[in-house]
């Protein structure tokens, strides 16, 4: 994903069956069909595809068959802890609750955010900012809910894993 321009489905066998969403082998564009660096992706049990853009500073979802759903952030212009209503900054991992109802994204700056997942609106914040307490991150790089619905954060600058049922 990383540095591509476009995001391919591939088989249970590993066969391409070509571009998913995406251009391939264009530059970065302010539209949806166009990608800066899409950086992590999630599934949901509908076969949505929620995608993040570090640099482009938007996550998108998509339905099963490729149609965008909705987009948040703004292409490009990053919150810089500010404006979390509306922009994202840096984003680097996401999950989406076992429910589908709940999209939790890390980025930069030690804290995770959640989004609706049936709107992408910004909901909350959870975190108490950086450093090395139980609800405290330092770089959390990776996300992940197993089917009970905890959380898994990848905290790589603490070098550990934290596993959380309330968020």
């Amino acid at each position: 994903l990383y540095d591509n321009f476009y995001i391919n489905l591939y088989d249970v066998f590993g066969q391409d069956n070509g571009v998913f969403v995406g251009t391939p082998n264009e530059p970065y564009l302010t539209d949806t069909n166009h990608f800066n660096g899409p950086h992590a992706v999630d599934v949901d049990a509908k076969g949505s595809l929620y995608v993040i853009k570090r640099w482009g500073q938007r996550m998108l979802k998509y339905d099963a068959a490729g149609k965008l759903l909705w987009t948040f952030g703004q292409p490009g212009i990053k919150a810089w802890d500010t404006n979390k209503a509306t922009l994202m900054e840096s984003p680097v991992a996401l999950a989406v609750d076992p429910k589908a109802q709940r999209v939790l994204v890390a980025n930069e700056n030690c804290y995770i955010y959640i989004y609706s997942a049936l709107t992408g609106q910004y909901l909350s914040t959870f975190g108490d900012g950086c450093g090395t307490g139980n609800k405290q991150f330092n770089n959390p790089r990776g996300l992940a809910f197993d089917p009970a619905g905890n959380l898994y954060v990848s905290d790589s600058d603490n070098q550990r894993v934290m596993m959380y049922d309330k968020y």
